[in-house]
């Protein structure tokens, strides 16, 4: 709503603001966090020019936020240095904002996920994860003592399938070229599902997440699509006319 063409613009930043001042009052910071950078990020591209068929600038700008969104969702997990970064300027702290929860997640949630790939004493784990339930509501169930939500998507994703989990980094930024080169709308709606996934990813595991998770699937299937500017799959296969008898009956019908 933020980023359509057709609203006025002080309707627009009416919306954002509103928006940005009620999420606030919940304390959730990762929400407020991807409304504070995906609506933005959603008028920049509109201000770019874009050509049908041709990549301009609007494409490079886009692969380039969501590259740098990817990148911080694994970077601060796994950075040593985390810990110490968000303890020095804990003090910080915007009223009723603060970086308690991002504290306990460097010092408790993260480590302690990766230290369930360590205590299981299996090498293969460091590349292969732990396997579906190895982490997350499942642990509930199966390891109550261990339980770990990993409040991270690349964690949650490293944890469970280990270094295939790129393949999920390959199905959000797969054929974003193509859609961009067919339909400048639906690539402003992919990028827009994109980038949100990707912010929320720094703080949920998205996965167990139904909304983000139907996103996250939305740009799988993204990946497989044959035609994208419709929005439906197209088959080379021709159809065969029915035959006589067939159209016979059709017609009596």
């Amino acid at each position: 709503l933020v980023a359509r063409p057709g609203a006025s613009r002080t309707m627009r930043i009416l919306v954002w603001i509103l928006s940005a001042a009620a999420v606030a009052l919940t304390t959730a910071k990762t929400p407020l966090f991807t409304l504070l950078c995906v609506p933005p990020a959603l008028w920049i591209l509109r201000l770019l020019p874009h050509r049908q068929g041709r990549d301009g600038a609007r494409f490079p700008f886009a692969m380039a936020t969501l590259a740098g969104l990817m990148a911080a969702m694994v970077i601060v997990p796994v950075s040593s240095a985390t810990r110490d970064l968000l303890f020095k300027y804990s003090f910080g702290d915007v009223g009723f904002l603060t970086f308690a929860s991002m504290i306990d997640r460097t010092t408790t949630m993260w480590p302690n996920a990766f230290a369930l790939i360590a205590g299981d004493h299996n090498g293969l784990e460091w590349a292969l994860g732990r396997g579906l339930g190895g982490i997350g509501s499942a642990q509930t169930i199966f390891e109550p003592l261990d339980t770990n939500t990993a409040d991270n998507m690349f964690v949650f994703l490293y944890v469970t399938f280990g270094a295939s989990c790129i393949v999920f980094g390959f199905a959000i930024f797969s054929r974003f070229r193509a859609v961009h080169r067919e339909n400048g709308e639906r690539f402003l709606l992919f990028f827009a599902l994109a980038a949100c996934i990707l912010t929320l990813g720094l703080a949920t595991n998205v996965i167990e997440s139904i909304v983000p998770a139907i996103a996250l699937g939305i740009l799988a299937g993204k990946a497989s699509s044959s035609q994208i500017l419709d929005g439906r799959r197209v088959t080379t296969r021709s159809v065969q006319p029915p035959d006589r008898d067939t159209a016979t009956i059709v017609s009596r019908a």
